[in-house]
C-alpha cells in the first residue's frame, strides 16, 4: 500500500501522485478507474441471503421473547445491540460495494481515492469487534440459563463463564489496538495523512480471526457434550443436537475467514483479498445469529399458532369452507330454510336451532337414514323430542383427624 508524506510535494507531482494506480498494474494490464471489473453481483446474492436469514431468526427470537417472558432482561438488550450491529456490518460491506466495488483489484483505484475503501473497511472492522463477542456472550448465557439448575455451579457453568470473559477481554484488547494504532486518528483509514502508525492491523485481525475460530470450536463442542449428557432418550437427543449443530456453520465460516486474512496479510492486492475477508466476516456473524435463535423458533411458531390473527385466519378460512357447503346445500333444498345443526351419535340426533336451542331426536332401529332424509325434506322442523332430566348427588367425605392440611375445597 502507498505510504506517502505530503509535507514536501509540489501541487503538479501531488496531482500527478493522487491520479495514480494505488498498485501497480502486472505487465501489459491497463488501470481502469471508472469502469472496473468487479463481482459485486455475487456479494450481493450473499448479503442478501444473510440478511433474510438473520432477520427472520431474529424476528422468531424476539416474538418467542416478548410473548414467553413478559419481563426483558439483559440477553433482550444485548439481542437488540446485536442486531444493529449487524446491520452496521451490513452497511459497512454495501460501502465497499458502492466503491470501489468487490473483488476489484488495487490497481483499478487511484492512490486519492483509496482512503474511502479504506474507511469502510475501518468502521466495519470496529463493527465487526463489538458484534462477535457480543453473539458468544448472547449464546452462552442462553445456555447457562438452559443447561445449569437454578443455584447450581456446575462444570457448564464455569466453562461458559470462561469463555465469555476470554472473549470480552480480547476483544476489548483489539478494539483499543485498533482504534489507537495510528496518529492522529485519520491515518487509521488515510495513509496520505502525515504521521506514523504503531499496531499492523493486518496481524491484528489475523489474531482474531484465530481466537474467534477456536472459540467457535470450544463453544461447539461444549453444547454438543452438555446435551449428549441430558437424561433423554436417544432420539431426543439427536434432534436437540441437530439443532445446536448449527455452530457447524459458524465453524467453517471462520476457518475460512482465517484462510483467506492469512492471504491478505501476504499479498499486497489490497482491495481484492479484503473482499473475501469481508464475505467471510458476513457468513461467520450470521452463522452466531442462527445458532443464538435458531432453537427459540419452536416456541416463536407456538406463540404465532396461538396469536389473535392466527385465530382470524383459521375463522376466515372456516367460515369461507362453510359458505361454500351451504351454497351447495342452498341447490339441493328449497330457499329459505332455517339453518339447524345435526349430530348422530348412539341412536339419537342432536339438532341444534337456529335460537341456540338443543333437542335430542330418536332414532328408530333401521329408519337412521330416513329419518335424516325426513329431517332434510322438513325445512328444519323438530319431528320428534326426547326431554331428558339429570340429577346431580353430592356424597360428602368421611372427617379425617388432621382437618388442618385439607384444601378448603377437599
Amino acid at each position: 500500500m502507498t505510504d506517502t508524506s505530503l509535507g514536501s510535494i509540489d501541487p503538479a507531482e501531488l496531482a500527478q501522485l493522487l491520479n495514480s494506480p494505488a498498485l501497480d498494474p502486472p505487465p501489459g494490464v491497463t488501470p481502469d478507474f471508472e469502469h472496473p471489473p468487479n463481482n459485486n453481483n455475487l456479494t450481493h446474492t450473499i448479503v442478501s441471503i444473510c440478511i433474510v436469514l438473520t432477520t427472520v431468526a431474529f424476528l422468531f427470537r424476539l416474538c418467542a421473547r416478548r410473548f414467553f417472558f413478559k419481563k426483558p432482561d439483559l440477553r433482550d438488550c444485548i439481542l437488540i445491540c446485536i442486531f444493529g450491529l449487524y446491520v452496521g456490518v451490513i452497511w459497512a460491506i454495501y460501502s465497499e460495494v458502492a466503491f470501489p466495488g468487490t473483488f476489484v483489484h488495487q490497481w483499478n483505484v487511484t492512490v486519492g481515492t483509496l482512503h474511502i475503501f479504506l474507511y469502510s473497511i475501518f468502521v466495519g472492522t470496529i463493527l465487526v469487534v463489538l458484534l462477535l463477542p457480543l453473539i458468544k456472550v448472547a449464546i452462552l448465557l442462553d445456555w447457562i440459563q438452559l443447561f445449569v439448575p437454578r443455584g447450581n455451579k456446575n462444570f457448564v457453568f464455569w466453562s461458559c463463564h470462561f469463555l465469555i470473559w476470554v472473549n470480552l477481554l480480547f476483544y476489548l484488547a483489539i478494539f483499543f489496538a485498533i482504534n489507537f494504532a495510528c496518529t492522529p486518528y485519520e491515518r487509521n483509514w488515510n495513509n496520505l495523512v502525515p504521521g506514523s502508525c504503531h499496531v499492523d492491523t493486518d496481524k491484528t485481525n489475523l489474531a482474531a480471526a484465530i481466537v474467534n475460530g477456536v472459540s467457535d470450536l470450544l463453544i461447539l463442542a461444549l453444547s454438543q457434550k452438555t446435551i449428549w449428557g441430558l437424561q433423554l432418550s436417544t432420539k431426543k437427543k439427536v434432534g436437540v443436537a441437530t439443532v445446536f449443530a448449527v455452530g457447524i456453520l459458524a465453524c467453517v465460516s471462520a476457518a475460512f475467514r482465517i484462510v483467506v486474512s492469512v492471504q491478505h496479510l501476504v499479498e499486497d492486492d489490497y482491495t481484492y483479498t479484503f473482499s473475501e475477508v469481508s464475505l467471510c466476516v458476513v457468513a461467520e456473524a450470521t452463522c452466531g445469529m442462527l445458532v443464538l435463535c435458531v432453537p427459540t423458533i419452536p416456541q416463536a411458531i407456538m406463540v404465532l399458532k396461538g396469536s389473535k390473527v392466527m385465530k382470524s385466519l383459521r375463522t376466515h378460512a372456516g367460515s369461507s369452507r362453510g359458505t361454500n357447503v351451504q351454497s351447495k346445500r342452498d341447490v339441493e333444498v328449497s330457499w329459505p330454510r332455517p339453518d339447524v345443526m345435526t349430530t348422530r351419535s348412539n341412536g339419537y340426533i342432536e339438532i341444534q336451532s337456529p335460537s341456540g336451542n338443543i333437542h335430542m331426536k330418536t332414532l328408530a332401529s333401521g329408519s337412521r337414514e330416513d329419518d335424516i332424509d325426513a329431517l332434510h325434506h322438513s325445512n328444519g322442523a323438530i319431528l320428534r323430542t326426547t326431554q331428558f332430566h339429570v340429577e346431580e348427588g353430592y356424597i360428602p367425605k368421611e372427617p379425617t383427624r388432621d382437618r388442618g392440611h385439607e384444601p378448603p375445597w377437599a
